[in-house]
């Protein structure tokens, strides 16, 4: 219980560090909606207890879209609204179990796409939610963002021709299961019972954001811990967990041009790198598109702004900055700005958001960028090459490559300028080309040849 409770005051404090000397965000002139807890400052009661219509929402037999904003859902509920949307639109949305957790739940996703556009052609956007469990409107954020695209689907037909958008609203089933039958006070961690707590639930399991392989135990004091009681416990080596490694075969086989990883409560967007001591590419195109994301948030909480940072705090072995290394998605982690409040007040807070991950998807179409097709020139199949921009100085050991699944190299920019690029895979005879960026939606095809 002390555990629990020294949570919440950390996780408080954290996020009124969050102060307001970075980037002006939208919302002086709204009625602010309290930042205060469903369920009050209780830790022992299961969530599901302030929930009184769960039941009769797990056995529902009719579902209508609407359910989708209906209430806060738990994994059981998360993957029966799952099922029923794909059910309901076949030819859009398709439904997968991405992995299968410590505790051999499944972890639920969506991919939705237009039928039309070349489907070898798109790229892919992801969302998710709940990598810690208690933060229940990270998931409602996914939510929200898989209700406007269906119900308002003419709107947004015309993205969904050029992306696909992935959807996982609770990474952490397990955490999310003990969260609401349990206990509040645990689902942070992904809840598997370790022995050496003697079977403590608000101790069992992994922090599953610092678990990711990219500078995993960095040594950066308190960015994660070696203690399994600690709230921050990184697992006992780099993706040990399930939930961690389904994440990162996703993102291997889907390259993301772009992420958003939602969590609460401390008002801002964190950039890559937000691991200290690492140094961001130049010119940094990820941070200067987190603060003109930033500007269009929002903020429905007294004295609160919406900003850009780089940290809250010392972190290691997070998502957003393994994406951003390994595949240079531009990856960010969107901290809401209200926790677990009573859920009439949820649509309110999400409308603040719907500007920032609309612009996310539209500039991931029609941004400037660089955008090849690498093929073999004789089998015309798509060949994974290491794409080098004279323009663009790495510091962190980033490798861009192709996508093996499709050749397709896609890289956002700041400028509208000619770039000097170097293409090159074993094998191949290098290609040098120079590149006009653009906002183009088409591919610019290179063939390598088989050295002989």
């Amino acid at each position: 219980m002390r555990f629990a409770k020294l949570f919440i005051v950390v996780f408080y404090l954290y996020s009124i560090s969050c102060n307001s000397n970075s980037i002006k965000t939208r919302g002086s002139n709204i009625t602010p909606i309290p930042n205060l807890p469903l369920y009050g400052s209780d830790t022992s009661s299961p969530f599901v207890k302030y929930v009184p219509d769960y039941n009769k929402k797990l056995q529902k037999k009719i579902f209508k879209l609407d359910d989708l904003i209906s209430g806060y859902k738990d994994d059981k509920l998360n993957q029966k609204y799952l099922r029923a949307v794909a059910r309901m639109y076949p030819k859009v949305v398709r439904y997968y179990h991405i992995g299968r957790t410590r505790n051999d739940r499944p972890i639920p996703a969506l991919r939705i796409t237009a039928p039309t556009g070349k489907m070898d052609e798109k790229v892919s956007i992801l969302f998710d939610g709940a990598h810690h469990a208690n933060e229940l409107l990270s998931t409602e954020h996914c939510y929200d963002i898989l209700y406007n695209l269906l119900s308002d689907y003419e709107k947004y037909r015309k993205y969904l021709r050029y992306v696909v958008i992935w959807i996982v609203p609770i990474v952490n089933p397990d955490g999310s299961n003990s969260f609401w039958h349990k206990s509040i006070g645990t689902g942070r961690k992904n809840g598997y019972t370790n022995s050496s707590v003697q079977n403590n639930i608000y101790y069992d399991g992994v922090d599953l954001n610092r678990n990711y392989p990219f500078r995993w135990n960095s040594g950066i004091p308190k960015a994660s811990s070696a203690d399994a009681n600690s709230a921050y416990f990184r697992g006992l080596q780099p993706s040990s967990e399930p939930e961690t490694k389904a994440m990162m075969k996703l993102a291997k086989i889907e390259r993301f041009v772009a992420s958003v990883s939602f969590h609460q409560y401390a008002s801002c967007i964190l950039y890559p790198y937000t691991i200290p001591d690492t140094k961001n590419p130049e010119p940094d195109y990820a941070k200067d598109l987190a603060i003109r994301l930033a500007n269009l948030v929002t903020v429905y909480r007294e004295n609160k702004k919406f900003i850009a940072l780089k940290n809250i705090y010392a972190v290691d072995g997070v998502d957003q900055d393994y994406f951003y290394n390994k595949y240079g998605t531009l990856a960010y982690i969107i901290e809401s700005t209200h926790h677990n409040v009573d859920y009439r007040y949820t649509r309110t807070i999400l409308s603040g958001f719907k500007p920032l991950w609309e612009r996310l998807i539209r500039e991931s179409i029609i941004g400037k960028k660089i955008f090849l097709k690498i093929m073999d020139v004789n089998t015309k199949k798509a060949v994974s090459a290491r794409v080098k921009i004279d323009e663009i100085q790495f510091f962190e050991k980033e490798k861009p490559r192709s996508n093996p699944k499709n050749g397709l190299f896609y890289w956002l920019v700041k400028e509208r300028k000619e770039y000097h690029l170097k293409i090159s895979k074993k094998g191949y005879y290098a290609r040098y080309i120079l590149y006009k960026a653009l906002t183009s939606r088409e591919p610019q095809v290179i063939y390598l040849n088989l050295k002989k």
